[in-house]
């Protein structure tokens, strides 16, 4: 598996993944293997959702828990309803494994 980052920024003709512009079609930006633990360190979610197809994501830190969202819950969907830290940036890390489906996924 891997630890990785994943940087939102923008939305719409301004959104950026990782510093990249978002393009539509066939493009990616991260690859991994059948049966890998993968760990997301999601950075400006408040901006915009963070969203997974294929493999629901367990909530592992980075964040305070309410009503909605719990250490160890299990999601597809986040966006930071509260906005940046005093400290400038929140990041939430995610983590879930590939089973079953190999090949591409949308995020």
């Amino acid at each position: 598996g891997c630890t990785c980052p994943f940087v939102l920024k923008g939305y719409g003709d301004t959104s950026r993944m990782n510093g990249k512009t978002y393009r539509s079609g066939n493009n990616f930006q991260h690859t991994t293997y059948l049966g890998a633990i993968v760990q997301r360190e999601l950075v400006g979610i408040y901006e915009h959702s963070y969203h997974q197809h294929i493999y629901p994501f367990q909530l592992v830190s980075g964040f305070e828990e309410t009503e909605y969202f719990h250490f160890g819950d299990w999601h597809d969907t986040l966006l930071d309803g509260e906005g940046k830290k005093p400290s400038g940036v929140t990041t939430w890390v995610i983590r879930y494994q590939t089973t079953d489906i190999g090949g591409k996924m949308m995020v």
